[in-house]
């Protein structure tokens, strides 16, 4: 995949079946039938964070959320190609940094759109970062990749450097 900036992006799963490259590593970890509709919780809890950001001497907390959801299976024509088969994955994460004495610091909610080609990787990606931080007003932005070339084991497509 190449990003906006013209940098070459390796899709981490690219030889992997769509749906645990809409998944990741943990897909077998999954509960229940993998189908259109299937939401899944994989990662909520605190994350060690090790900063002092209010300077009370105590190092601050933070929570971590990340939700998928399967959307739609169909087909997408990039500059690379089109791509049958492909899984619609819309993905949510909310990062919350706490002061040590209480109240959120700051909060990251992004949200984002991928459809993954089997054998390939994400061919398309769009979505939205929300940051809000203590005393300020939200500042949103919004990103979107399409893929141009690929190669994967024998399988490739559009332009490759």
């Amino acid at each position: 995949m190449v990003r906006k900036d013209g940098i070459n992006v390796s899709h981490p799963l690219s030889g992997d079946s769509p749906l645990v490259a809409a998944f990741g590593p943990r897909a077998s970890m999954l509960t229940g039938p993998l189908r259109i509709g299937h939401r899944e919780v994989l990662t909520q809890g605190p994350v060690a964070v090790a900063q002092d950001f209010d300077g009370d001497g105590v190092p601050d907390t933070a929570s971590l959320r990340r939700e998928f959801e399967l959307l739609d299976v169909g087909e997408q024509t990039t500059p690379a190609g089109t791509f049958t088969a492909c899984v619609l994955r819309a993905t949510t994460t909310t990062y919350t940094v706490f002061f040590s004495g209480g109240g959120p610091l700051a909060t990251q909610i992004s949200r984002s759109s991928d459809w993954i080609a089997p054998g390939v990787g994400t061919v398309t990606s769009a979505g939205t970062t929300q940051d809000t931080r203590a005393g300020t007003a939200p500042i949103e932005r919004s990103f979107s990749y399409t893929l141009t070339g690929y190669r994967v084991g024998s399988l490739s497509g559009g332009v490759v450097d």
